[in-house]
């Protein structure tokens, strides 16, 4: 009984350690980034009220604009279409999004080729209150994490170029050891296959 108890945990465990965490893709990342920093800015308006919110971007990200205005109204602000029937006017200003891969590395010695995922996002926020004083910031937010060479496809979106970036040079043991790992086990097989044979 206790054996059968013993070799259950074990597998459990050996199954456990194989099982990958599913990689967020690129554009989820940014989405969460946008959502913090929204965050963010709420501890800079200090007002949770109704708001005048206007949303500016290059053209290329104004597909990210539902996800500003989204995650101002998750946090409790009442967004207004007039500045007359807001308290404040929040202008927020998404300048830039961008997806770096760099230093690509060997999981162990034959394993997979992972790299340095590196996703920024630049923004500004112009707050104008009801006496007309105005606060204006720059700001930022950095994630960086790893991923798998061969998710690259599912992770970036083929329809928005700021989910997309050059892939650096790979390892040199990655090109190099992989054809004659392949070529040394096919002799091997061929070695033992007529060994065996003869015996």
């Amino acid at each position: 009984m206790k054996i059968r108890f013993f070799i259950s945990l074990f597998l459990l465990l050996y199954s456990a350690v194989f099982i990958n965490a599913q990689v967020q893709s690129n554009l989820t990342v940014i989405h969460g980034m946008i959502h913090k920093s929204v965050t963010k800015a709420d501890s800079l308006i200090a007002h949770k009220g109704a708001i005048y919110l206007s949303v500016n971007s290059p053209k290329s990200l104004e597909i990210l604009k539902p996800v500003v205005i989204q995650s101002f109204t998750d946090i409790g602000y009442i967004l207004k279409s007039s500045d007359r029937e807001a308290d404040i006017e929040v202008n927020y200003i998404l300048s830039s999004v961008k997806v770096e891969y760099a230093s690509a590395f060997l999981e162990g010695f034959f394993g997979s080729t992972h790299l340095e995922r590196n996703i920024s996002t630049d923004y500004s926020l112009i707050i104008t209150n009801k006496d007309k004083t105005i606060k204006s910031f720059e700001l930022n937010e950095i994630k960086k994490d790893t991923v798998n060479l061969s998710d690259l496809s599912e992770i970036e979106n083929q329809n928005l170029p700021f989910t997309q970036s050059k892939v650096p040079s790979q390892p040199f043991l990655t090109g190099f050891w992989e054809p004659i790992i392949a070529v040394g086990t096919l002799i091997l097989t061929v070695i033992l296959l007529f060994t065996i044979r003869s015996k």
